[in-house]
């Protein structure tokens, strides 16, 4: 791959943009909290950017937010991938 083909790639446009919001939408299930006494619930990103860091000690809040930037990245980086390999199919019919 050429620095243009990476540049393409990585640009974003609204399609990369509305994949990324639509995973960040999917509970990720290495967010899990286990209240006492009741069930396991799934937290999407959305979820764990407003309450999380309410219920989080503030000494894992670093973590909490690596983990969430990093969220964020794998995400965008799929829906890059995603549109990439639409495009390489629609131009080869």
């Amino acid at each position: 791959m050429n620095k243009e083909t990476i540049k393409e790639f990585l640009k974003p446009d609204w399609r990369k943009l509305i994949i990324t919001f639509l995973l960040l939408l999917i509970p990720h299930p290495y967010f899990t909290i286990y209240p006492p006494g009741g069930n396991l619930i799934h937290l999407s990103t959305f979820e764990q950017i407003f309450l999380l860091p309410s219920i989080v000690p503030s000494s894992t809040c670093v973590l909490f937010f690596g983990i969430l930037l990093l969220t964020v990245i794998v995400c965008y980086l799929f829906s890059c991938f995603v549109v990439f390999v639409y495009n390489k199919f629609k131009t080869k019919k």
